[in-house]
């Protein structure tokens, strides 16, 4: 493979046409290469613009700033990890990272499963108020694909 592939979400809605063989081209995408351009979602260009400088503005901030939402804060594996603090298999993954989700109740592990813990509220840095209208805006956007992922993993 030389390229991503594209994947167009018009393709996936209940009434498409060849649903079934996109869906399935779908999950071989996820399960071999692991990546995908995503098109015909809807989402405006502008907004998606406007997300992306965000998060370049967050990394942007001074170290401090960044580490005031450390994920070290959040029992729901919520906030920042700073380069080279992200363990895979005992070695540092060489990436800095915020871990954002949407927002909900604090839950625990003592909910009937651990899968529960990581169900909480975000960490947003005080020196970029603007991050969590943008974001929490970008993500409720993005669960109108919900039901497109439902369908292809129905057992997740």
């Amino acid at each position: 493979m030389t390229t991503i592939p594209t994947i167009d979400l018009r393709r996936l809605s209940p009434s498409a046409d060849g649903r079934s063989v996109e869906l399935e081209r779908l999950r071989r995408t996820v399960g071999s290469v692991g990546a995908f351009y995503l098109v015909g979602h809807g989402v405006e260009p502008e907004a998606a613009d406007r997300a992306v400088d965000l998060c370049r503005r967050f990394f942007a901030l001074p170290e401090a700033e960044r580490r005031a939402i450390e994920m070290v804060n959040s029992s729901h594996f919520r906030g920042y990890t700073a380069l080279g603090n992200e363990l895979t298999q005992g070695r540092p993954d060489w990436r800095e990272e915020v871990d954002i989700g949407s927002e909900r109740p604090a839950r625990r592990e003592t909910d009937g499963s651990p899968y529960w813990g990581l169900q909480g509220p975000n960490q947003w840095p005080s020196a970029l108020p603007e991050l969590r209208p943008a974001i929490l805006a970008w993500i409720e956007r993005l669960q109108a694909w919900r039901p497109i992922w439902r369908a292809a993993w129905p057992n997740r």
